[in-house]
């Protein structure tokens, strides 16, 4: 998993095909499993992290809670999860748009 350090950066990696960001706080205990269980998908998708407490793409892009986890492709959002990571959903949308 490769941390987005500009929001430059973010905004060239959002307009590829299809990427999975993960934003986390480092004073969250969960977004430390939340992350292990993420890492799974690694060979299905690109999967980027955002720490928040260092970033401004979090306000850039509305995260008010940790964890969370935005899919994108083509600057196009195709899923939010917030505080509670659905993954089934995720699952369920990689494999639909990751092909």
């Amino acid at each position: 998993m490769k941390e987005i350090d500009s929001l430059d950066e973010f905004n060239e990696i959002i307009s590829g095909e299809f990427n999975l960001i993960y934003f986390y706080s480092s004073t969250c205990n969960v977004c430390v499993n939340i992350k292990k269980k993420l890492s799974s998908y690694e060979n299905t998708v690109n999967i980027y992290s955002v720490n928040v407490d260092k970033k401004d793409i979090a306000s850039q892009y509305l995260i008010f809670t940790v964890p969370a986890v935005i899919i994108f492709s083509c600057k196009r959002e195709l899923l939010r999860n917030a505080r509670f990571i659905d993954f089934q959903e995720i699952k369920k949308t990689i494999n639909l748009y990751a092909q």
